[in-house]
């Protein structure tokens, strides 16, 4: 978002939680457009407004979202069909019936979190020709608990601006860990449609806000 988009974001969490940010002053409004728009320089108008109008419409705390809410809901929104634990290791005891005699295969058409999580088309083979009740008990139990991890470590990751993860070394164009069923069929440009003046107007009233906050 650009410094103007960032005061319409602003301006709506001031007219919708009046009573938290009534007694800031014009610094102190400053401070958070700049902090706020530095924190979301990487996305799109739209992605942070219906992230918005998402916390709008299932928060029942009564308090403003603060910057980590938003970014977990954008997660949340681009990531709708997100695997489980359970639906993980699904797709591994699939590929299991076929590793013994194609196993790179099979390792090749995972989900990429999963394949991070095996290691390599060897380690199906191994446990293809596992015959005790190990894969379904020790092997599935350490793969889901991997899996778990990885997964929240890499929602972390998704969650942090481009700027933070060039200092971690994780490039911009080589981030894309999260694999592309996560995020739907559609492009973002499809998912996100811009937030007009009107629909604003529309989430305030929803909201029961009949007046705008005054202007710092």
């Amino acid at each position: 978002m650009n410094n103007e988009e960032t005061k319409r974001i602003v301006k709506l969490l001031y007219v919708t939680y009046p009573r938290i940010y009534d007694k800031s002053d014009d610094e102190q409004l400053t401070g958070m457009i700049e902090v706020w728009k530095s924190c979301f320089a990487d996305e799109l108008y739209s992605e942070v407004a219906q992230a918005l109008k998402y916390y709008f419409s299932t928060d029942t705390s009564g308090f403003p979202p603060v910057i980590g809410k938003l970014k977990e809901a954008i997660y949340k929104i681009h990531n709708v069909n997100e695997l489980t634990e359970l639906d993980a290791w699904n797709y591994v005891k699939k590929a299991l019936k076929n590793s013994i005699y194609n196993a790179q295969n099979e390792f090749d058409n995972l989900p990429d979190i999963v394949k991070d999580c095996v290691g390599s088309a060897a380690t199906l083979i191994s446990w293809a020709m596992n015959e005790g009740d190990d894969i379904n008990t020790v092997i599935a139990s350490n793969f889901q608990r991997s899996y778990k991890v990885r997964s929240k470590n890499y929602k972390e990751v998704e969650m942090l601006p481009n700027s933070i993860k060039n200092i971690m070394g994780i490039g911009t164009a080589q981030h894309n860990i999260l694999p592309a069923y996560k995020r739907g069929e559609k492009e973002l440009n499809d998912t996100y449609q811009e937030l007009s003046e009107e629909e604003e107007k529309a989430i305030l009233k929803e909201m029961g806000i009949k007046g705008e906050h005054k202007e710092k």
